[in-house]
């Protein structure tokens, strides 16, 4: 079974991959992702410091 899934879905787009596919496919994209991480730290750190700016933002933006 396979189905058609558009770009630029997102997280949910991700889960619903990940349901369809083999757990053999998924360990693969847990290792490239993994290899992925290690060759570029500084992009990986990078998005994260980006993630919880926008986080802390909103929050404040919601407190007050």
């Amino acid at each position: 079974m396979k189905e058609n899934f558009t770009k630029g879905g997102g997280k949910m787009e991700s889960r619903k991959i990940s349901l369809v596919m083999s757990e053999r496919a998924r360990e693969a994209r847990r290792c490239y992702m993994r290899k992925w991480r290690e060759q570029n730290r500084d992009r990986v750190r990078l998005n994260q410091i980006n993630y919880w700016e926008k986080l802390a933002e909103k929050m404040e933006a919601d407190n007050g």
